[in-house]
């Protein structure tokens, strides 16, 4: 009887086998979790990933108007010499005329 203590009785084989499925049962269930909780913050990964984008894609935009802007007011003022050239009469203030062409080719040099 003193190899008692190295027998493993049925109940004890029994509890043995329990835990262990106790423990892949709270494996699983955690797994799923996790699982879960990474489908629900999907989304909105992928909206914050999304509007990332936009944002940069809108910057750039906003670049291209203010260029195109600066553009059309520099027209607008080269039309605005010619006309004052044809109602005078032919006459042309020099330090205009020569103010608007540095400006036309700064805007050319820079928008190219």
């Amino acid at each position: 009887m003193g190899n008692d203590m190295n027998v493993i009785g049925l109940n004890d084989l029994t509890v043995t086998v329990g835990v262990i499925v106790a423990i892949a049962a709270l494996i699983a269930t955690l797994w799923n979790a996790i699982k879960a909780i990474r489908e629900m913050t999907q989304p909105a990964k992928d909206l914050v990933s999304r509007v990332d984008k936009l944002e940069v894609q809108q910057a750039k935009n906003m670049e291209r108007l203010d260029e195109q802007e600066e553009g059309q007011k520099l027209l607008l003022r080269s039309m605005l010499v010619i006309l004052e050239y044809d109602v005078s009469g032919g006459h042309a203030d020099k330090e205009t005329l020569t103010l608007l062409k540095t400006d036309i080719t700064n805007y050319l040099i820079k928008n190219r």
